[in-house]
């Protein structure tokens, strides 16, 4: 399905997401069951509604979504 952002976009919403991500697991941390290491062919964030069309807007709504899933085990 994709994110509505032009080629030029996507190292922005790269950045954001990752920022947001390793801000989030400093402060959280890593869910105990994830902390020891796993491979998953896919993490359930949940349905992201998109609240903007910015690139970086949308890599931080992406991060803490994905952040959520890491801290509660997988979940969302």
């Amino acid at each position: 399905e994709g994110l509505p952002l032009e080629a030029r976009g996507g190292a922005a919403f790269q950045a954001a997401l990752e920022g947001e991500v390793g801000r989030a697991l400093t402060e959280r941390g890593l869910a105990r069951e994830l902390a020891g290491g796993i491979a998953l062919p896919q993490l359930d964030g949940g349905i992201l509604r998109l609240d903007s069309t910015a690139p970086g807007a949308l890599g931080r709504q992406a991060g803490q979504r994905l952040a959520g899933a890491l801290a509660g085990g997988g979940k969302p």
